[in-house]
């Protein structure tokens, strides 16, 4: 019996609310939920109301979607003339705030809004590659917008539900194909994935991270992609493996079932005390017992797995900045990609990206500016600390 193509079916929606003004909460999951609503009405309607200005704020549609599967060919890095001396910014922001605050930087004479002007649209010269911005959003690999319309709260949720992206872009059908190859891919290449890309430009960006609506639209270019699943390939390398013994099937399941949340600060500690104490030694084994806990530790991070999930890491980043490129995408805001449910390692995913820019590096000179927004302060100088490691001298964006 024949299979059934795969597809993805529609994203279940409430009917829309047609008074896009004041938000909800965005600190709890109904507040979002009713967040994503709102968007959606505004952007079916072509505009939203701001509730602070009381003027129509019209919103202008998705300028294109390109799916760059990964067999296509792209130009390489250094055939491109165009020559710059990369500046690098760190920041201990989210996403959103990270390409609002380097928008701003790039165009500070475009920071207010024409309140009489209803056909103002808002551009931040995003058609200029001088002045615009383009962000790396990082994607599900199995729903355009990953949970925003059940009031998930990661980073690309949060893009989706601030923006026509995944409405407008990702749930059309050059959007759809990439979704469909990751479901595709999973069975043969497990939590690998697939280095394709969907590139979206001009994509209009109405909210703040809280849900409060921007007094002018921003337009950005946005590149979605999905990282390596390191914490499903890690469990796929134990299947293949058997359990090793003394290794309690619980305690593994309990470890991945933590949050979201709970992973991603966990590997941002690991990282940090990698690199405060580089020539850290490894514990000795105190009693027979024990020794079975750390031999667990050892197995679920074998040190082959992990070096394969670098190089697939590499390669995936290698080919959104390669799209970037192809698209004249020169000031981007870049961060943690897939440190989070996907697990992993920060260390490892700074010094890629570090690598790739810096002196030396592959893409060294191609970008004008590049944003990374990671969290908190605290994250922000273990980059920094990878930042040094690969020659390059962070500055301070102010916008």
């Amino acid at each position: 019996m024949a299979s059934k193509p795969l597809s993805l079916r529609p994203h279940p929606r409430q009917p829309p609310t047609l008074d896009p003004t004041i938000p909800p909460s965005s600190k709890n999951r109904a507040g979002r939920v009713q967040i994503t609503q709102t968007t959606i009405s505004a952007i079916q309607a072509g505009f939203y109301l701001h509730p602070t200005l009381q003027t129509r704020i019209p919103i202008p549609p998705i300028t294109s979607t390109v799916f760059h599967s990964e067999t296509a060919s792209l130009r390489s890095a250094s055939t491109y003339d165009t020559r710059y001396e990369t500046r690098i910014h760190i920041l201990p922001l989210t996403t959103l705030a990270a390409t609002s605050l380097l928008i701003k930087a790039l165009n500070p004479r475009s920071t207010t809004t024409n309140n009489d002007d209803e056909s103002n649209n808002n551009d931040d010269d995003h058609g200029d590659p001088a002045k615009s911005v383009t962000l790396l959003s990082f994607a599900s690999a199995t729903k355009p917008g990953g949970g925003y319309l059940t009031g998930a709260s990661a980073q690309e949720e949060t893009i989706a539900r601030s923006s026509n992206l995944a409405v407008s872009s990702l749930e059309k059908e050059e959007g759809v194909k990439f979704h469909i190859l990751c479901k595709r891919s999973e069975d043969k290449r497990g939590g690998y994935y697939t280095d394709s890309v969907v590139w979206s430009g001009g994509v209009s960006v109405l909210r703040e991270d809280s849900g409060e609506w921007l007094e002018r639209v921003q337009r950005v270019g946005v590149v979605t992609a999905a990282a390596v699943n390191a914490g499903l390939v890690r469990r796929r390398e134990r299947e293949k493996a058997g359990w090793k013994q003394g290794e309690k099937k619980g305690e593994v399941k309990k470890e991945e079932e933590k949050s979201q949340e709970e992973k991603s600060q966990e590997e941002t500690k690991d990282a940090k005390e990698k690199y405060k104490n580089k020539s850290m030694k490894e514990k000795k084994e105190k009693g027979k017992g024990k020794g079975k806990t750390r031999e667990k530790v050892e197995f679920i991070f074998d040190p082959e797995v992990e070096q394969r999930i670098a190089t697939g890491m590499k390669k995936r980043m290698t080919r959104i900045l390669e799209v970037c490129l192809h698209h004249d995408a020169r000031n981007l805001v870049l961060g943690s990609f897939g440190t989070g449910v996907f697990r992993n390692n920060v260390e490892m995913v700074a010094r890629t990206w570090m690598e790739l820019l810096g002196p030396d590096g592959e893409f060294e000179g191609n970008f004008q500016r590049i944003a990374f927004g990671v969290l908190d302060d605290e994250t922000v100088e273990l980059w920094e600390g990878f930042a040094k490691d690969a020659g390059i001298v962070v500055e301070e964006l102010q916008g």
